[in-house]
Formats: structure tokens, sequence, C-alpha cells
């Protein structure tokens, strides 16, 4: 429940710290009295938060990886909702087995449950529609304006709060534009840094090191998600990551004709996978503090190595991609089945010349 819960608000709102901060308050206290293992919530909170990272077409690192890779956010987000997809399905597999393990039916405590907070499970929509939307064909700022309006519709009908309440300082609209405040600024600051690397030519010493490798586009593509995980392993911030491998990226891809999306996603879930598997990326720390600070862990020795474990999400992302490349690989480029388009993988149409090669 808290895997899914985070599932749609990081879907939402595009911001894997925004959705842990308001779930973990809530549900890492309740999944605690409720004899859950501390651990797997957070690994699932930490997870659920991701997908909406990765997926989300407001987010981030969405936004740095198709504009890196020089491709449109709607292409994107088509093409990644599978992968994202078959990751959380493997999520929630795990979590459920695991979660049955863990769970020690004796610390269940008594909740009490407002039957009247029912009524409010009607904002799910929102986010459902926007990415509908969006999958659609529908204009990314159109589809949120739409969510934004029947949102506010839904509010002011349920008295949730006034006509007047959506103009204050602490209300929505301004309280809304000042949480992305953080993103923008970080996203900024990314391309300044990749702008600087490139400036001092770092960025040429690393991909004249690169293209030595890169002969095929295969080869290419492999040597560019093991570039993407050392600096993810260093970096431990997905959307600096992207905005650093980037240019990197595109450079290598680009002569090979790759698929503009394919390379954003490999990017963007490469960046996903690995970075929030590292326990010093800032989410993590974020939830440890607030596992800490609500109570559900008492140890204050309470790190992010004790549910890294758990974050099956991230881990599920990773193995995608490392599978969608050994199936090119054994499958494409040694020519078994080669010419079969039921076997194609989206985005390697125009590699015919190399395959018959």
């Amino acid at each position: 429940l808290a895997f899914l819960t985070c599932v749609v608000i990081s879907t939402s709102t595009g911001t894997a710290t925004g959705t842990l901060t308001a779930v973990g308050t809530i549900m890492l206290p309740l999944g605690v009295q409720s004899g859950c293992s501390v651990e797997v919530m957070c690994g699932a909170v930490l997870g659920g938060s991701v997908f909406g990272d990765n997926l989300a077409p407001i987010s981030d690192t969405t936004i740095a990886s198709a504009l890196t890779q020089e491709t449109t956010i709607k292409k994107v987000v088509r093409s990644r909702f599978k992968y994202a997809v078959v990751a959380g399905i493997f999520a929630s597999i795990l979590l459920v087995i695991v979660g049955i393990q863990t769970t020690d039916a004796k610390a269940v405590t008594e909740l009490a449950l407002d039957a009247a907070n029912a009524k409010y499970l009607v904002f799910l929509i929102i986010p459902v529609l926007v990415v509908v939307l969006s999958l659609k064909g529908a204009n990314l700022i159109t589809a949120l304006l739409i969510g934004d309006a029947i949102g506010v519709v839904l509010l002011l009908a349920l008295n949730c709060l006034s006509f007047a309440d959506l103009f204050l300082a602490e209300g929505i609209f301004i309280s809304g534009m000042e949480g992305m405040t953080g993103a923008l600024l970080l996203i900024m600051f990314g391309f300044i840094l990749s702008s600087i690397m490139q400036d001092t030519g770092l960025l040429n010493k690393v991909l004249g090191r690169i293209k030595r490798y890169a002969r095929t586009p295969r080869s290419a593509e492999i040597i560019c998600l093991l570039f993407i995980v050392v600096v993810s392993v260093v970096i431990g911030a997905p959307t600096v990551n992207i905005a650093i491998c980037g240019p990197v990226v595109h450079e290598i891809m680009e002569q090979f004709k790759a698929d503009r999306a394919r390379a954003a996603n490999v990017l963007d879930g490469v960046s996903c996978g690995v970075g929030y598997l590292i326990p010093h990326n800032p989410p993590s720390m974020m939830l440890t503090g607030l596992a800490i600070s609500t109570g559900a862990v008492l140890d204050p020795n309470f790190s992010p190595l004790n549910y890294i474990r758990y974050n099956f999400h991230c881990m599920g992302l990773v193995i995608v991609f490392v599978v969608v490349n050994l199936f090119d690989m054994l499958v494409l480029d040694i020519g078994i089945f080669c010419h079969s388009k039921k076997l194609r993988i989206a985005g390697t149409e125009d590699m015919d010349k190399e395959y018959k090669n």
C-alpha cells in the first residue's frame, strides 16, 4: 500500500523527495503500528517515490534526460512507460513476499479509521488523468492545467478550502510554485556544471577514451550504461548525474543514429536505478531522518544501509535495462531472428545496416 501510494503521488508530482516526505510522515508510523518492518516500509516508500521521478512528464529527471538527448518529453514518457511498469510489478511482487515474511502480526495495534475521509480518494483520478492525457498525445501543459482545474473544483466542492484560500501565501498556488523552485535550480546548476566540464575539455577527454571501445550500436549503448553507473555511484543525485552524463551519451549514440528516446530512457532509468540505491543519495538521507523524527525508528544509528536492500523498484529498473541490452546483443546483434519485426526492440529500426553486416 505504501509503495502504490507513493507511485500515484510521485507520478502526479514528479518529485521523489516531495513524495517520500508527504507519504513517509504518515505511512512509516502507521506501518510500524501495523506490525510491518520499518526497513521494508522505507524501501517501499523510496521505491514508489522513484517510480514517478523516473516516469512523470513533469519530473526533473524526465525533463533533463529529454533535453540532453534532444528529444520530446512526450516521446520519452510513452516509450519509458513499459520499462517503469515492468520494474514496478517486479517491486510489488517482492514487497508482498517480503512483507508477509517480516510482518509481526502480534505487534499490530488497533487503528482508528475515519470512514468520512474515504471521499478524498476521488483525488486519485487527477494524477491518473494527467498521465493518460500525456500518453494520448496531449500537450504537457494542457494536461497539467486540466488536472489542476479538476483538483480546484474538487477542493471547493468538498469544502476542503474556500475560494479565497487559493490565493493565500500558504495556498496551493503559491506553495506549489515554491515547491518547484528547488527542482528548477537543481536542473539549472546541473547543466551549468555540465557546461563547465565541457568548456574545460574534460568531457572531450572522456569522450575520446570511450569512443575507442564504442564500435557498434550495442557496444556503444553498453559502454554508456557502464559510464552512467560509475558516475551515479560517485554522485548519488540522478538529476545532476543526467546533466553530466547526458552530453556524453548523446555524442556517442548520435554517431550510430540510435533512437533519442531510447538513449534518454537508458540515461534516466540507470541514473535513477543506481542513484537511489546509493546510500548517500539525498532522498534516502531525508527518509532516514523522517523515520527517526516520526518515532518509527528508535535506533539513532539507523541509516539507509538498513533498508536500501528493500528498494526493489530501483533494482528492477537496473535489471530491465541490463536484460534489454543483453537481449539486443544476443538476439539481434548475433543475428538470430535479427530480421524479425516481432522481436525488434523499439528504437532499433534504423540499425538494419549494422545487423546485416
